[in-house]
């Protein structure tokens, strides 16, 4: 969460300009060198569809830190000391050698076999830092006010303000209960989910684990100020796992850019 809050705050320092890097659209180099980059990870136990979605974001990040070695690894709980510190050192020496790790491929999402229900109630959750003002809000407020012309019940919560008090965060899990439809919509700053949408799912896993009633989720991610349909990816598959931990039942998830 703390690297997470750094990554967003260091957007503000990267160059305004943009140029092509295998197709996509990035910002341009600010500076003439770069480090490389070492990422590693840390699991209570293997889980091979988090993994996947973790190395493929180190990837990722390694074409924004222009690095020109970059190495992930991921240490498990349940390893010994010995075999952790030969991990780390054979992480280490790959990146001494200007070695690189491949692309990371990330998981399939599976169509959801359950039947669809009638919607009663539906919760937005705005994941933007900027509230009410955000763009986020205004896609969301719009998709409700059609969900109230169909006499859908709705409700907006925003998760910078929720994560404040544990207050919120019990009405927050009060509202979950509620729902039968639940909408995240939430700016994509460096192709994943913002911070406070990740601590949110954090402590929502276990609370809805315990719900009898599934609930229907469904993400949209937007403003974005490019236009590559793969931006988005690694953020999807990462809602996908986390809706799959809070045993949510999940739409396909709908990417809205500025272009569109």
């Amino acid at each position: 969460m703390t690297i997470r809050k750094y990554r967003e705050s260091a957007l503000k320092v990267t160059l305004p300009f943009f140029t092509t890097i295998d197709g996509e659209i990035h910002h341009q180099k600010r500076y003439d060198n770069y480090p490389d980059l070492l990422i590693i990870g840390w699991l209570g136990e293997p889980n091979a569809r988090a993994e996947s979605i973790f190395r493929n974001l180190a990837w990722r990040n390694s074409i924004n830190f222009y690095a020109k070695a970059h190495a992930c690894g991921i240490l498990y709980g349940t390893q010994s000391e010995r075999v952790m510190n030969g991990q780390l050192n054979r992480l280490f020496e790959k990146v001494v050698r200007h070695e690189s790790d491949t692309e990371a491929t990330l998981p399939t999402i599976a169509s959801s076999s359950v039947p669809a229900t009638p919607i009663q109630r539906a919760l937005l959750l705005v994941g933007s830092p900027r509230l009410e003002k955000g763009s986020s809000s205004s896609l969301g407020a719009y998709l409700f006010e059609q969900l109230q012309q169909q006499g859908v019940e709705t409700e907006t919560i925003y998760l910078y303000k929720a994560i404040n008090t544990a207050a919120r965060m019990d009405a927050l899990r009060d509202a979950i209960n509620r729902a039968d439809l639940v909408v995240l919509a939430f700016p994509l700053y460096v192709d994943t989910l913002p911070g406070a949408v990740i601590l949110v799912f954090e402590t929502l896993v276990a609370h809805c684990r315990q719900k009898s009633k599934r609930t229907r989720f469904s993400a949209g991610w937007g403003p974005l100020h490019i236009s590559e349909s793969d931006a988005g990816v690694n953020c999807c598959r990462a809602i996908y796992y986390l809706c799959l931990q809070a045993a949510f039942f999940q739409n396909n998830g709908k990417r809205v850019s500025d272009h569109e």
